[in-house]
């Protein structure tokens, strides 16, 4: 065993911890980019509803929506992610 197959062994707990770290970090910016793109057709699609004149009771199909969305995203919310970065 050389000098580069020991140093890659005392290394590989480190390795493991920074790639689980990555991969944690990759899994936060998907959830919150999701987190963004519902909030932002929940503001646009009442908007167009309005704007074409739909009637208002038409609403309560995007608020059923964001209640749902806020109940499924709220994990995101309440743990940080990456809104306290």
């Amino acid at each position: 065993m050389n000098g580069a197959d020991r140093m890659i062994k005392i290394l590989e707990p480190e390795i493991e911890r920074k790639c689980t770290e990555i991969r944690r970090k990759r899994h936060e910016r998907l959830a919150a980019c999701m987190f963004v793109a519902i909030a932002l057709l929940l503001l646009i699609v009442p908007a167009l509803l309005v704007y074409f004149g739909l009637g208002i009771l038409l609403l309560l199909v995007p608020a059923a929506a964001a209640a749902a969305a806020f109940l499924i995203l709220s994990p995101v919310l309440f743990r940080g992610g990456l809104l306290h970065e």
